[in-house]
């Protein structure tokens, strides 16, 4: 029998997070050479904290950064190679990650990324314009051109703390930059503060540096710099830590047999303990957590915020109860929530062939989406080792994922018949614990009804959470819990 997902494919959030972050920090270590009149080469360990207070070496990252000529001015070209190595429920995930930046005055004009793990990749190549970025992408054969708006609010920029490495700013000044996410093909906010000088533990020993936070929509960083412009250490409230190394260190095998489980390390536990949580209604909760700005408050769920605490009341539409209109007429409504996008190949004939062929007779949204639901839940086969986002040709092909491949695989499915689908992403517990997990959503012409296609039944418990929403580039960018808890106010079961 199928493996229930907490135990095998709920958890995605930290494999697409691991990918984003190495990227992220590796890029801090290019800080202290933009400047640099000849080529020059680092190294960074990534290590990550495991209670009670282990650092596990679980990958590196190698940068070169070279004065060069661009589109005939003078610029800079960085390259970093990234390597990480970690479990993930039991299983190994290896990623591999590749990039090269091309820049004029701290600006890019070019920028190329590959992500492989498993044997799957995904490539991109942006060109940056005045006004717009060009952007191809190859997910596994599966290849894509798009043009993005270039936001207007702050710099668009390679490297966030380039800035304040090669001036001197005084503490409490704050700046706002983008960069371009790799992974979502889609613009991503820092706001960097200055926190003023700080000491900090590196290797044992205390160093003074000037301590500068980045607010991320994927993870809250704070990096520390020294007074000649160096990175010294970048860490993270999920317990990731990174800091220069020699070529030796960080090329040498970890010491440690078995590495460690992200999944275990990441899990949110409950105060109670949630029993048999597939059986919820309702769930009342108040999660407490830091850098968090914002969580979906609709008919899904209700969430307010109070410091750094969020009360938030689950209470998912009853799948029975629910009203469908038809799918011609939910389409009409819904319009932008039925065409491809990223990773969404809904408009190829393949699927839209494949969704004909499994709806059948059915003509409402309700039973249409359940039908697809049960295809999907029925094709895919658990694999928690792919650490690459992919694309619904590429999963469908395969037949195996974490969650987020069946939800892209779900969604991809329902807009190729025509229904309004968008993603969702967030919280699950299916055995205890909280782990991230994703999931769709399909207008029936009256709400937003939920389907999971990792689980056997059409209704979806209260144990979801959800944190963000919409096509891959904002349904899967969404803040990490770092050091979250959950106490639990209240529930409501499904009678027996």
């Amino acid at each position: 029998m199928r493996r229930l997902p907490a135990l095998t494919i709920a958890f995605f959030g930290l494999v697409a997070g691991s990918v984003a972050l190495v990227p992220s920090l590796s890029k801090f270590s290019r800080s202290m050479q933009q400047t640099a009149a000849a080529p020059t080469r680092s190294f960074l360990g990534l290590f990550l904290k495991v209670p009670p207070a282990d650092l596990v070496k679980v990958g590196y990252t190698e940068v070169i950064t070279e004065p060069a000529e661009i589109n005939g001015k003078p610029g800079t070209r960085s390259r970093s190679k990234s390597r990480i190595k970690i479990d993930l429920l039991g299983a190994n995930v290896e990623q591999n990650v590749d990039s090269m930046t091309e820049s004029v005055n701290g600006r890019p004009v070019r920028m190329t990324s590959r992500v492989e793990s498993a044997g799957r990749y995904q490539t991109l190549e942006a060109v940056f314009g005045d006004k717009k970025v060009k952007i191809n992408t190859d997910n596994n054969g599966t290849k894509r051109t798009e043009e993005l708006d270039i936001p207007t609010e702050g710099t668009i920029v390679d490297d966030p703390l380039n800035e304040f490495v090669t001036k001197k700013v005084d503490p409490g000044t704050v700046k706002t930059f983008w960069i371009l996410d790799p992974t979502t093909a889609s613009f991503v906010k820092n706001t960097v503060s200055v926190l003023g000088m700080q000491d900090v533990e590196v290797r044992g020993k205390m160093v003074r540096a000037n301590a500068l936070k980045i607010d991320d929509p994927r993870m809250a960083l704070t990096a520390y710099i020294s007074d000649s412009g160096e990175m010294v250490k970048a860490t993270t409230a999920m317990g990731f830590e990174m800091w220069p190394v020699t070529e030796e260190e960080a090329l040498a095998k970890s010491e440690n047999t078995k590495q460690p489980d992200l999944a275990d390390l990441t899990s949110i536990k409950t105060t109670p303990v949630l029993k048999n949580p597939a059986d919820l209604l309702k769930l009342k909760m108040r999660l407490t957590v830091k850098d968090v700005k914002n969580i979906p408050s609709d008919e899904f769920q209700t969430a307010k915020k109070d410091g750094n605490n969020w009360i938030i009341d689950v209470h998912p539409q009853l799948y029975d109860k629910a009203k469908s209109i038809s799918i011609a007429k939910a389409g009409a409504q819904k319009k932008e929530w039925t065409t491809s996008s990223l990773n969404i190949p809904s408009d190829s004939k393949r699927f839209r062939d494949l969704a004909k062929k499994i709806i059948g007779k059915r003509t409402d949204v309700k039973t249409a989406s359940a039908a697809l639901r049960g295809y999907v839940y029925n094709t895919m086969n658990p694999n928690a080792g792919i650490g690459v986002l992919r694309d619904a040709n590429e999963v469908l092909d395969s037949r195996e994922g974490v969650c987020r491949d069946y939800a892209i695989l779900m969604a991809t499915l329902c807009r190729a018949a025509g229904i309004p689908t968008r993603l969702v992403s967030g919280l699950v517990n299916w055995d205890g614990p909280f782990y991230y997990h994703a999931w769709v959503e399909v207008w029936t012409g009256y709400t937003w009804l939920p389907f999971d296609a990792t689980y056997l039944k059409n209704q979806v418990s209260a144990a979801h959470v959800k944190l963000a929403q919409g096509n891959v580039d904002s349904a899967f960018t969404f803040t990490v819990l770092g050091g979250a808890t959950i106490d639990v106010l209240g529930q409501t079961r499904a009678k027996k």
